[in-house]
């Protein structure tokens, strides 16, 4: 595989290669390891772009004098900082930040290396205008955390995505997302509706010029056996451009039904919701609520990221997709023994997709070309509901799609093709699997939920 990787890491430097070790993903695409982002501060200026070309994870070529403490492990980021040409950058490694799945956020820490390495750390520095830099960024995380999301934090209450590590759909409106603390306290947190813009505001008290308001319907329910302390000053809202925003008052007439939530130590068993209001720029393209009770520590609610403003939505009984309704009885027939051998040939392709994003080991990219079309033939072969046939459909052209993909990345060198492109056309049908993955996965829960059937 020694081949592929070096011509992917020739297209990173080039700004050639897509996806996973690209820097050419589509608009709108979460970035990944190998992606430009660029940063554009609060008036609108660009100063450069900021790309993670590598994560070593564990880190295992730390200095054998020094391994890391039991129980937890290191990890390196490999980052480029390139100023724009008319503009200066401060390059600063305290400002990047791991994320874990449990949405605890880790800083710089020092990992001792070999005398002998060839990469240096990062330094912080500013950057005259078209100057590049690039080093190493180390990290001490526990053993079992499982990294998700690389950030950039330039300034206080902004988190620009550098590379998200576990590409996919994220929590929706009405998911329970539980929440458990250090001292043993449990909850679940839960956002139900989101009315972005509110207009039902109390007409005497408008937004600002340039300004909306957001309203979230929230809920939280003490799941534990300890006392936990409900805040609405804990959740947060966040935007394309990846800037925070708190709690604000927003104005409502007196004659509402839901109330706003109220700060609260809630017993055992408790369960309180209402909502919380938000003022944010009138252009903000919303992708998330998120849950911070800690410090250091930011918990997604609610994947928003395709919303636009002008959108009211809010979490409904699941259903099939067909005209928004649940399934008739005998609309289900066959539709339990479908979902539970397709949910399990997703699961694999998924698995696999995260492999095979790495490009690390030619001999798995060539089984799984094989396993690919075998998922497909079998998906093809299997008896499809009525109310399935679509989502069959769509299941059979990704794992095709996969196929296709790893093989043009295999056949990429053969003699009379352009390597390059070859393989920036190979990522980008794969990252529009991996994009279709994700749809089908919510397509087959609102399925499931839309027979009574549970995955």
């Amino acid at each position: 595989m020694r081949r592929i990787v070096s011509l992917v890491a020739l297209l990173v430097v080039l700004g050639l290669a897509p996806g996973p070790v690209a820097s050419v993903a589509a608009q709108g695409d979460a970035p990944t390891v190998g992606t430009d982002v660029p940063y554009v501060d609060a008036e609108g200026v660009e100063h450069g772009l900021v790309t993670v070309t590598e994560v070593a994870d564990p880190f295992t070529d730390f200095n054998p004098d020094q391994p890391p403490e039991a129980g937890r492990r290191y990890v390196l980021l490999t980052v480029a900082f390139e100023a724009a040409a008319d503009q200066p950058f401060e390059a600063d490694p305290y400002d990047l930040h791991f994320q874990d799945t449990d949405g605890y956020l880790w800083s710089l820490t020092s990992v001792p290396r070999p005398a002998d390495v060839v990469i240096p750390e990062l330094q912080s520095q500013t950057m005259a205008p078209g100057n590049r830099v690039s080093g190493v960024v180390g990290f001490v995380v526990p053993e079992d955390a499982e990294l998700d999301q690389i950030f950039y934090q330039p300034e206080s209450g902004r988190l620009i995505l550098l590379a998200d590590l576990l590409p996919g759909a994220g929590p929706t409106l009405g998911d329970e997302i539980a929440y458990s603390d250090a001292e043993g306290g449990e909850a679940l947190v839960s956002v139900t509706e989101v009315a972005d813009p509110f207009t039902e505001f109390n007409p005497d008290y408008p937004p600002e010029a340039g300004s909306r308001y957001v309203l979230l319907t929230v809920s939280f329910e003490n799941a534990g056996q300890l006392p936990f302390d409900a805040d609405p000053y804990d959740l947060l809202v966040r935007d394309a451009d990846g800037f925070l925003w708190s709690l604000s008052s927003v104005q409502r007439p007196a004659d509402v039904v839901m109330p706003e939530v109220q700060s609260q130590t809630m017993a055992p068993g408790n369960r309180v919701s209402g909502v919380v209001g938000f003022v944010v720029p009138e252009d903000a393209d919303l992708t998330g609520v998120h849950f911070q009770p800690e410090s250091g520590r930011l918990v997604l609610l609610a994947d928003l990221a395709g919303a636009a403003p002008g959108a009211e939505s809010s979490a409904t009984p699941a259903t099939s997709g067909v005209a928004g309704t649940a399934l008739a009885a005998g609309e289900c027939d066959g539709v339990e023994a479908w979902l539970m051998a397709t949910a399990t040939r997703v699961q694999r392709a998924a698995a696999m997709s995260r492999e095979d994003a790495t490009l690390e080991d030619i001999a798995i990219l060539e089984e799984h070309v094989t396993e690919y079309a075998a998922l497909s033939a079998a998906q093809g072969t299997d008896p499809v509901p009525a109310a399935a046939v679509a989502i069959n459909d769509l299941v059979i052209a990704v794992l095709t799609a996969y196929e296709a993909a790893l093989t043009q990345i295999l056949a990429a060198e053969e003699p009379g093709k352009e390597t390059a492109l070859e393989l920036v056309e190979a990522m980008n049908t794969f990252n529009d699997a991996g994009q279709q993955a994700g749809e089908i996965r919510q397509e087959i829960a609102e399925l499931a939920a839309g027979c009574g059937i549970d995955l």
